[in-house]
């Protein structure tokens, strides 16, 4: 089973959050903080991640099964999935498999459901990834807009460097490059993006209509400002405000 943290009230909805690459269930720790009175909060180690070993198959379809048989064993039912950049392309993947088990999808900076754009730099950063301080440190800069409070730096810099190495070079390689443009049927499912105006890591809010909100219906967004990747450490009570907002209109 993935490792992973449960906190809140259990007789509110769950919500199911997915870190990014490199992250871990730490990395939804100050949002949590905000969420965990209304609701059941459980965050997973990814695959590769955290607490949790890497899978034999790193692609997205295995890890989507993985995280799915895990909520199944936790006998969750109706879960709000929110996952971040790596783990949105794998929520969304869930979300198409499984529409009428979800009350809704969150997507917190996705990877889209087309091979992400990289460019070399981003590229040979994770195929040549060896876990080193130096490329943790440089990791977590260049994903933020500005710099992160001392306590959460610390906190994104200490998760990547627990990392599985195999777990970067397969998603420069192969998630992150996994195509399922027409594989999936659209369904009725509310999902809503939330992305920084500054993120310079996943495709921006036209590209990602068209690359993975049309799948679903309804659709919505939110541009947070002064914002870069990683929102859940940036702007942790600006992203909780919208994951309440979209959560509190569909369970009435």
């Amino acid at each position: 089973m993935l490792s992973f943290t449960r906190q809140g009230n259990q007789e509110g909805p769950t919500l199911v959050f997915m870190h990014y690459l490199g992250g871990s269930a730490n990395t939804w720790t100050p949002a949590i903080n905000n969420l965990k009175h209304d609701y059941d909060c459980i965050a997973f180690d990814m695959p590769g991640f955290g607490n949790s070993g890497a899978l034999k198959d790193m692609s997205i379809q295995s890890q989507a099964k993985t995280v799915w048989e895990n909520i199944r064993d936790l006998k969750i039912k109706k879960p709000f999935l929110i996952g971040h950049s790596m783990s949105g392309k794998i929520a969304a993947i869930i979300s198409l498999q499984f529409p009428d088990a979800i009350s809704g999808l969150i997507l917190v900076a996705p990877s889209p459901l087309t091979p992400q754009p990289m460019t070399v730099q981003q590229y040979l950063q994770q195929k040549e990834w060896t876990g080193s301080s130096e490329e943790a440190k440089a990791f977590v800069d260049g994903a933020c807009s500005q710099p992160l409070k001392p306590e959460l730096k610390e906190l994104a810099i200490e998760d990547t460097l627990r990392a599985d190495c195999k777990a970067f070079h397969k998603w420069a390689d192969n998630g992150s490059q996994e195509d399922y443009e027409g594989v999936f049927d659209k369904v009725k499912l509310p999902v809503k993006l939330i992305i920084g105006n500054d993120d310079r890591s996943v495709p921006n809010i036209t590209e990602q209509i068209k690359r993975t909100l049309v799948y679903f219906n309804p659709y919505s967004f939110k541009i947070i400002e002064d914002c870069g990747h990683l929102l859940p450490l940036e702007c942790p009570k600006e992203l909780c405000k919208e994951i309440d907002i979209f959560v509190s209109l569909i369970y009435k």
